[in-house]
């Protein structure tokens, strides 16, 4: 790959070589596919490449899991064939759909009725799958 770039111009004249513009070049030129991180590695080995900090460090994801259930709710929208709407509430922690609607648009107007109407939907339901729970 070092020699490649010492021999060969740069794809676009006036900018620097860029490491996805290598890969095609290596595909087409000897028909074998490396990915972007080896001709990387190889290149800043060679001292061809300047190491990325921001890229050294994992970043860690961000999660709003709760560990007790009902504690707090999500909404998820999403289109149908037909351009209806489906909009859902979760409950984060167990993942169960907490109340849902079909409406022609998503709009806020649909998705705070549908909060008012969600819980005590998803208690009734409670009730009567409970037999024995009395208030």
């Amino acid at each position: 790959m070092a020699r490649i770039q010492k021999n060969q111009p740069a794809p676009n004249v006036g900018k620097a070589w860029k490491i996805e513009n290598a890969s095609p070049l290596l595909r087409a030129k000897y028909g074998v596919r490396i990915p972007h991180n080896r001709i990387h590695k190889v290149l800043r080995v060679n001292g061809r490449a300047m190491t990325q900090p921001a890229k050294q460090l994992r970043r860690r994801w961000v999660r709003y899991e709760r560990t007790h259930s009902m504690s707090l709710w999500h909404t998820d929208w999403k289109q149908l064939p037909d351009n209806r709407w489906v909009i859902a509430y979760l409950d984060d922690a167990s993942r169960l759909i907490v109340g849902s609607g079909v409406f022609q648009d998503a709009t806020a107007e649909h998705t705070i009725q549908l909060s008012i109407v969600a819980p005590s939907c998803f208690y009734r339901k409670l009730v009567r799958s409970r037999s024995d729970w009395r208030p």
